[in-house]
């Protein structure tokens, strides 16, 4: 049987990514994605997607995205749970980042562009 999982959104980032390296050496960069979307009723809601970022990924996002640029990107859903430490267990939804075009960028920022051709 064929699946799939694939999340394409273009949205503005709602705050700095946070990134850090992991125990084992690798870059990890995080930040929430803010999306419209409209109802029948003109009412506009927002929702905030939270995104996680590996590797090279994570460089780019470190390097280039700050809060309000917008972005294009490409995932895969992923959901984990986690423990805090009163022993309550967490359940979350996150987009894996595949893919990940700048739209906007912010003052005095390379596009994503010419971030990849500068570093060939």
């Amino acid at each position: 049987m064929l699946t799939v999982n694939k999340v394409i959104l273009i949205g503005h980032v709602a705050a700095d990514p946070e990134v850090r390296e992991t125990k084992t050496g690798k870059l990890v960069a995080n930040f929430p994605l803010a999306t419209n979307r409209g109802d029948h009723n003109g009412e506009t809601t927002t929702d905030y997607h939270k995104v996680v970022a590996w590797g090279r990924q994570a460089q780019i996002c470190r390097d280039h995205i700050s809060k309000g640029v917008a972005l294009y990107i490409e995932g895969r859903l992923a959901n984990r749970t986690y423990e805090l430490p009163d022993k309550t267990k967490r359940f979350l939804t996150e987009i894996v980042l595949e893919k990940i075009n700048l739209l906007t960028t912010k003052k005095g920022q390379a596009t994503l562009a010419q971030v990849e051709e500068d570093e060939k």
